[in-house]
């Protein structure tokens, strides 16, 4: 019974990854010993391109079966003192321990991104998909948790506005061009309530 709460509560039930908890604890620690070693890691955020076409397509059984098979593929490409976890949905994030480059995180990513090219097969079906990568490292792109999977994420969705089934590492450019966004986008909004757009046509 001990095993099954353990379970339940460290682990995602369909995938039988360790889940978001587990990741956090393992990033914790993670981050411990490069603070002690003076050493690096890195953390990758995917996110599955066009997922919800399958499921819209083919079902939910079928979209779940799919990331089953995305989940032992992702198993396989790492190394065993690494970590996948799926975050939910199409999510997931991988935690790369003793990272001695940027190119490090970049040859990870780039097995990734090819490993899961090549074609699933669900009921004598081939199905194909690609994923969008973002990565942070630290201690460069934060020092804590919270911030190293924001950044992760962050430049994950920049992959996706490159054309998506790319990799992308977090960068201060990007960083700050999203501070710049969200205040652009604030600004719209208190200028739409404050009746302050004038239209012109030229």
């Amino acid at each position: 019974m001990e095993e099954k709460i353990k379970k339940l509560a460290y682990y995602d039930f369909l995938t039988e990854l360790p889940n978001r908890i587990l990741f956090i604890d393992r990033l914790k620690e993670g981050i411990i010993r490069a603070a002690r070693n003076k050493s690096f890691l890195g953390v990758l955020f995917l996110d599955l391109d066009s997922f919800k076409r399958i499921n819209d397509t083919m079902g939910h059984a079928k979209g779940d079966e799919l990331l089953k098979l995305v989940a032992k593929r992702l198993t396989n490409t790492i190394i065993k003192s690494d970590t996948v976890c799926r975050v939910g949905g199409d999510e997931f994030l991988i935690l790369i321990q003793d990272v001695q480059n940027e190119e490090d995180i970049r040859q990870v990513a780039t097995k990734i991104l090819n490993n899961l090219k090549m074609s699933f097969k669900i009921d004598n079906t081939d199905l194909y998909i690609t994923t969008s990568i973002g990565g942070s490292i630290y201690p460069i792109d934060g020092i804590d948790v919270e911030t190293l999977i924001k950044n992760a994420d962050i430049a994950m969705y920049k992959a996706k506005e490159k054309g998506k089934n790319k990799f992308q590492l977090c960068t201060e450019i990007i960083k700050e061009s999203l501070v710049e966004e969200m205040k652009l986008t604030n600004s719209l909004f208190g200028a739409i309530e404050g009746n302050e757009l004038e239209l012109f046509y030229q």
